[in-house]
């Protein structure tokens, strides 16, 4: 049996990605975490086979908690992706015009923050997922409180949903990752993430960046981590096309060592072909 961690309780949009993956074993396990940390340090310390992470939204957000902490993993994993259409429901015991508190995850706040700003005089707050919020608004009873959730939870915790389709983008989609200890072979149509860790000085990137281009790798996402105040460093999120066995990313990766304060790939694998 393989077992699966994921961001939980039942119903997150994590756990709805996590069913996806898992079709391809004939039995698994899923386990659920309260929050990304420890569904991470779960995985290093061999608790679960594999785990499933939302990496980044069409809407060009980076799931900064997530990436933060796959930054400190050092060995190179075998990696899934998938992308998954996220819809949002308002849900809650309620009408709209009810509605003065909203429970979400920061995603999915950052998701419809237009359609909240719609809404009168509302407070939001923040919780460890989705699925979490739908929970605590169903337990509530209370008309006056809302949250922002899956349809899948609606129906988990039993609570009515108040308006479907919420996202400010019509076309929502969560990248999703999923991690074993299991290095993928090449294919000819892969891709790497990896983290870089330079200098916070001006040309300190560009150097970086020209050895890419130099070598040919088309880098398909670069993203900026927040640095820590006092820190003199910046640490980049990337993913390239190809695999970091080919000759030209090796070639590239051996340049950039010396180029760099740290570097760690995080896994090369196969690109999802489908939505």
């Amino acid at each position: 049996m393989i077992t699966i961690g994921c961001l939980g309780p039942a119903a997150t949009f994590s756990h709805v990605a996590t069913i996806k993956f898992a079709k391809k074993y004939n039995e698994t396990k899923i386990v659920f975490h309260s929050d990304f940390k420890s569904l991470i340090e779960a995985f290093k310390n061999n608790e679960v086979d594999e785990i499933v992470v939302p990496i980044s939204n069409s809407t060009g957000k980076a799931v900064i908690d997530v990436l933060k902490e796959l930054q400190l993993m050092k060995p190179f994993y075998g990696i899934r992706e998938l992308y998954l259409k996220i819809q949002q429901c308002l849900v809650g015991y309620g009408k709209i015009e009810d509605v003065k508190v909203v429970y979400s995850h920061s995603q999915g706040i950052m998701q419809c923050i237009g359609y909240l700003g719609g809404l009168n005089d509302i407070c939001i707050k923040i919780t460890n997922s989705t699925a979490e919020a739908v929970e605590l608004a169903s337990k509530t009873k209370d008309k006056s409180i809302a949250a922002i959730g899956s349809e899948e939870a609606s129906k988990e915790f039993n609570i009515a949903i108040i308006e479907r389709d919420i996202n400010d983008q019509g076309d929502n989609i969560t990248r999703f990752m999923l991690l074993n200890k299991n290095k993928t072979k090449p294919t000819g149509k892969d891709k790497t993430t990896l983290f870089f860790k330079v200098e916070d000085k001006a040309g300190s990137l560009e150097k970086v960046l020209h050895i890419f281009t130099k070598n040919k790798i088309n880098m398909t996402m670069l993203s900026s981590l927040p640095a820590e105040e006092i820190s003199s460093s910046r640490t980049f999120f990337v993913d390239a096309d190809g695999h970091c066995d080919d000759e030209n990313f090796k070639n590239a990766l051996t340049e950039v060592i010396s180029k760099v304060k740290e570097i760690v790939v995080l896994g090369s694998y196969p690109k999802a072909e489908t939505i």
